[in-house]
């Protein structure tokens, strides 16, 4: 996966079934190819709200740089 604060970009990867990874607020997550048969689970604080996400990268490297949260 790599992960981007925007300002750095950290990739990591999880190579056994009980690993897992914190991805704090306003940090840009992207999902790499995974193995055949891999299960991606998610746990979140609060139910999904589409209007909380940033869609746009550029969008969400600016936002993040100023310090503010969308």
């Amino acid at each position: 996966m790599v992960l981007d604060d925007g300002t750095a970009t950290t990739m990591r990867a999880l190579r056994l079934p009980d690993e897992g990874c914190y991805v704090p607020p306003m940090t840009w997550l992207t999902l790499q190819p995974v193995a055949p048969g891999t299960i991606v689970l998610v746990l979140a604080s609060m139910p999904y709200d589409e209007s909380d996400y940033i869609r746009d990268h550029e969008l969400f490297r600016r936002s993040a740089q100023m310090g503010r949260a969308w």
